[in-house]
């Protein structure tokens, strides 16, 4: 009899537990709150969303992607050419640092609430992250976190097991925002105060200068890179199960290829590769291919003289990048 009541006891116990995070879950949110509920760097979310929402300077391009188009693409400089070029647009970057294909999606999802962008640019690498982006569970609906195109992907289960936490924390920001420090109004003198562009030198959350101007020796550019493969340590999962588990790439990128349709509106794969890592495969450009124009930029791999850091462009080689996609939109708008 007491094994029966301890069953029932633990039973209704996790009843409960599920309930209470279910409705935790579930509680209204302000998604002006939401793009700065993360600490680190969360003025770049809290930008996006006031670029999208509180600007009212029209977005006819958008730019998205990891650090490397966060750094190696200036919206300012693509804007320029294109109006020397006699095709003026208003170009937003809205990438983020960190890969993660669900971050993309669900910032150009945010972006056509208020935004009418004709011209999608999205980054690739030959080799995408197999899984999502560690901000995602941050700032996504909470709809979008608990119902992602696959629930067998992997950041699933830990997004979906901060959501509750997530949503009762903004909760109380929108009953209390000064006490959590999340703004509720928006302050245009903060945000034009708010750096936008990556592409000159900046420091980083670590305050260490990032020199966007220096020239770094192709050796030193080589170590690093071998001294980062040695802290990657993938999980050996069998073929068939990996491409399940490690689609979250596939699965939102065909996401956003069916939201740009949706709104009429043309996506263009942009590649900018690592140092040094050569041409890109023949199978990955035509996989890429069949979502829309590929800007393969591969030749700019071998020059040293344009790189900062192993994967990122300096200022010169963002330069090169941002006029070439200039020109390659100004036959598209």
């Amino acid at each position: 009899m007491l094994i029966k009541n301890s069953r029932t006891a633990v039973l209704v116990i996790l009843l409960v537990g599920v309930m209470s995070a279910v409705g935790a879950a579930c509680l209204p949110d302000n998604p002006y709150q939401r793009f700065q509920l993360l600490g680190v760097f969360h003025q770049r979310l809290g930008w996006i969303y006031e670029r999208i929402h509180y600007d009212p300077k029209p977005i006819d391009v958008v730019i998205i992607g990891p650090s490397k188009t966060f750094m190696g693409v200036s919206a300012s400089e693509v804007e320029q050419r294109l109006s020397v070029l006699g095709k003026p647009a208003n170009v937003a970057n809205l990438s983020l640092v960190y890969q993660g294909r669900n971050a993309q999606w669900a910032i150009l999802d945010e972006v056509y609430k208020s935004k009418s962008p004709s011209i999608l640019v999205v980054q690739f690498d030959e080799e995408p992250l197999p899984m999502g982006h560690p901000w995602f569970t941050y700032f996504a609906s909470a709809r979008d976190v608990a119902l992602p195109p696959s629930i067998l992907l992997r950041s699933y289960l830990p997004d979906l097991s901060f959501l509750p936490f997530r949503q009762m924390e903004l909760f109380t920001a929108s009953l209390f925002p000064n006490f959590l420090g999340l703004r509720d109004a928006f302050d245009p003198v903060r945000y034009a105060k708010t750096r936008v562009d990556f592409t000159t030198n900046f420091y980083d959350t670590g305050d260490k200068l990032v020199d966007m101007e220096h020239e770094v020796p192709a050796a030193n550019l080589r170590a690093d890179h071998e001294e980062f493969k040695k802290t990657q340590h993938p999980p050996r999962l069998p073929r068939a199960v990996a491409d399940i588990i490690n689609a979250e790439d596939r699965l939102y990128l065909d996401k956003i290829a069916r939201l740009a349709s949706a709104h009429g509106a043309k996506l263009i794969m942009l590649y900018i590769p690592d140092f040094e890592s050569g041409k890109l495969d023949g199978k990955k450009r035509e996989y890429y291919s069949k979502y829309g124009t590929v800007l393969d930029y591969s030749d700019l791999a071998t020059r040293n003289s344009l790189f900062v850091q192993w994967p990122h462009l300096n200022h010169a080689g963002a330069m090169i990048v941002s006029d070439r996609i200039a020109d390659a939109l100004a036959s598209q708008l």
